[in-house]
């Protein structure tokens, strides 16, 4: 799947907002790391997340999620940005993430999820019908003290999987390796252009 197809299929509402400036020091703080291990996700939900970021992200012409450690940017961006009540949340959408996902392929609690798994899940939730898009936006957006019991699950699992890929798209773009390899990047720029045909500006700009 091209980059440009894979975020454009992306089309659910946002989870949490986090400052600009905060996140992008979390993203430069956690690069490379050696021998690195979660803070807040355990082992397993971390495999999860990197292969669920991966296959919204994928390698293409461009480096993966994988490849660029986008895993440990969330994982440290949930353990000090999130309050204790989103951080609940998080993990209850990731165990539904987790159940739901061994369920629709018919694996055991003690199973591992692999990359064929997680491709067909993703593949599935992000090509919703409209209508169910528009159900679960609504269900996203929704105070969480009027979410019913038995919507509780959906609204868990919906909001986790929109947070994952709204801090995956946010640290890929702010990472330095896409900044400064892939993107036009100037740390200081000497001049603005406001007033020019799009066509004149060439690849996005990073800086």
């Amino acid at each position: 799947m091209k980059r440009r197809e894979a975020l454009r299929t992306i089309s659910i509402g946002a989870g949490i907002a986090v400052s600009g400036v905060t996140f992008s020091a979390l993203v430069s703080s956690c690069q490379n790391e050696p021998d690195w291990l979660p803070d807040f996700l355990s082992l397993e939900e971390s495999q999860v997340v990197d292969l669920l970021l991966e296959s919204m992200l994928p390698k293409t012409e461009t480096p993966g999620a994988s490849e660029l450690g986008l895993v440990r940017i969330i994982d440290n961006a949930v353990n000090k940005l999130y309050k204790a009540k989103d951080q609940t949340d998080f993990k209850g959408g990731l165990n539904e993430i987790l159940k739901r996902f061994k369920s629709e392929n018919d694996l055991s609690e003690t199973d591992t999820l692999k990359k064929e798994h997680i491709d067909k899940m993703t593949a599935k939730y992000f090509n919703l019908p409209e209508i169910e898009r528009k159900r679960l936006g609504d269900l996203i957006y929704t105070d969480r003290e009027e979410v019913s019991d038995n919507d509780m699950p959906e609204y868990l699992f919906a909001k986790a999987m929109n947070n994952l890929r709204d801090l995956g798209i946010g640290s890929y773009f702010e990472h330095e390796t896409i900044q400064t390899e892939f993107l036009n990047y100037d740390p200081i720029p000497t001049r603005w252009d406001g007033c020019i045909p799009v066509s004149n500006v060439g690849n996005t700009w990073s800086i």
